[in-house]
């Protein structure tokens, strides 16, 4: 079970750093148990269906014995892992955090195996620290890393989970896989001060708190947001690996994801800088605006979570043949100044190709510059806007190149750009990458009817 993985690499990763080998009996006892379970129902950090920590009956036992409810579960517990562990007992997921049901005609009973297989406590214990270290994503989705980094950084914020629960009396529990998400969405840049990511991740919070009678939980923050996140707080890191799972009334699983870091933080800078440049708006970050096309569910078809998971949301109709007019763009641009340079940001970096990049600008200042030379807007082949807007009405190279060649028949001493786009599309581009050339130029073209309207 990968629960029982990534516990273990916890382990592994806490005894490197505190020089001493750590014990997985000794870590629920000192540490795990005391954080997530000693105290009151509602104030648990962690929810497993039918396990001991979730037993209304032993409340009464509890008070029968005279001893309190917490300890007399974590006994409980300790004693079924044991039974499991001999084999005197089925394990099942009320034990084994991710594992099957107990019996054949339960809903999560399901890929195993009639070979014997049996666990060790320690290998019990820790799929309860793995399962402690899945991340909420948005769409319900939880995620655990092999990262050690960010393996480290997960743990460091169960404590504060803790502390935020003790300080906010209302505060619905057992919802680690939702704290961890936000843990990592606000305090992962603060990733070297625990503390300090918790001031972050406090001052936040208020976004994801979510009111419902006298009761508050927190709710998952967008998936979307998250990745960027990762891109734009792991600098140096090319990639992740992560796997999805949703543990429930079902069982369900995304498998092995590869997160793809370069493009997703390249669209992230992007966007910073062309905010930047207006001056008229307010700077915000990207995740503050952006909208994700894919559901958590639908991105992970892709087999990897990276650009093209992120494609923003109605993109499409600025990609295909009836894609607005540059009139109708300006327009868009005027109402929503984010959500355009959202467009032309995530198309620069799925080109991921300075030249065509380079290529795209150029063009669209030239075109602007044959639009107005002379005083007539007419030319030989009609209104000179009807001809630039010909440019993209077919998602084909060879009618770009013709309607490109019209232009410059009627142009005195063409600008060298013209040939060197015609060369490059003819013989250079890909079919994708003419398409988002296309579409780039475009968004180009009206940026510099802006520019030049805002300079005058």
């Amino acid at each position: 079970m990968n629960t029982i993985y990534i516990g273990k690499l916890l382990l592994k990763i806490l005894s490197e750093d505190r020089g001493k080998s750590i014990d997985a009996h000794i870590f629920f006892e000192e540490e795990f148990w005391p954080v997530m379970f000693n105290a009151p129902d509602t104030k648990h950090l962690m929810q497993v269906h039918n396990s001991a920590f979730f037993q209304g009956s032993y409340v009464s036992e509890a008070k029968e014995l005279n001893i309190e409810v917490p300890l007399h579960r974590k006994n409980k517990f300790q004693i079924q892992l044991q039974e499991v562990a001999s084999g005197k007992d089925k394990v099942s997921g009320s034990i084994g955090v991710g594992f099957m049901a107990s019996e054949p005609e339960k809903i999560t009973y399901g890929q195993v195996t009639d070979l014997p297989n049996r666990f060790t406590e320690e290998e019990l214990l820790c799929s309860w620290f793995g399962g402690a270290l899945g991340i909420g994503f948005g769409g319900g989705f939880d995620f655990l890393s092999t990262d050690p980094e960010l393996i480290r950084f997960i743990f460091s914020g169960w404590h504060y989970y803790r502390k935020l629960i003790e300080e906010t009396p209302n505060l619905k529990g057992r919802q680690i896989e939702t704290w961890n998400g936000l843990w990592l969405l606000y305090g992962l840049e603060q990733r070297n001060n625990p503390q300090k990511a918790y001031d972050s991740v406090s001052q936040k919070i208020g976004k994801a708190l979510n009111t419902t009678k006298s009761v508050v939980k927190l709710d998952r923050p967008e998936w979307s947001d998250q990745l960027l996140t990762l891109a734009k707080s792991y600098g140096g890191k090319e990639s992740l690996t992560l796997h999805g799972y949703s543990f429930g009334s079902y069982n369900k699983t995304l498998g092995y994801m590869l997160v793809q870091l370069p493009k997703v933080r390249k669209f992230s800078q992007l966007f910073d800088h062309f905010v930047a440049q207006e001056t008229e708006i307010k700077s915000l970050a990207l995740q503050e605006v952006f909208k994700a096309h894919y559901s958590m569910q639908l991105a992970a078809r892709f087999g990897k979570l990276g650009l093209r998971a992120l494609t923003p949301k109605d993109i499409s109709k600025h990609l295909g043949r009836d894609a607005p007019t540059i009139s109708n763009l300006q327009k868009e641009f005027q109402k929503d100044p984010y959500q355009f340079i959202i467009y032309k940001s995530w198309i620069i970096a799925m080109l991921n190709n300075e030249e065509i990049h380079e290529l795209a600008e150029k063009l669209a200042k030239a075109l602007l510059e044959y639009k107005n030379r002379g005083t007539d807007k007419i030319s030989t082949h009609g209104d000179k806007n009807k001809n630039i807007e010909r440019l993209w009405e077919k998602r084909h190279p060879s009618p770009f190149i013709d309607r490109l060649t019209d232009i410059v028949d009627e142009t005195p001493q063409p600008p060298e750009i013209f040939k060197h786009v015609s060369k490059a599309v003819a013989n250079k581009m890909t079919p994708d990458q003419f398409q988002l050339f296309q579409s780039l130029l475009r968004f180009e073209y009206t940026y510099s009817i802006r520019k030049e309207t805002n300079e005058s």
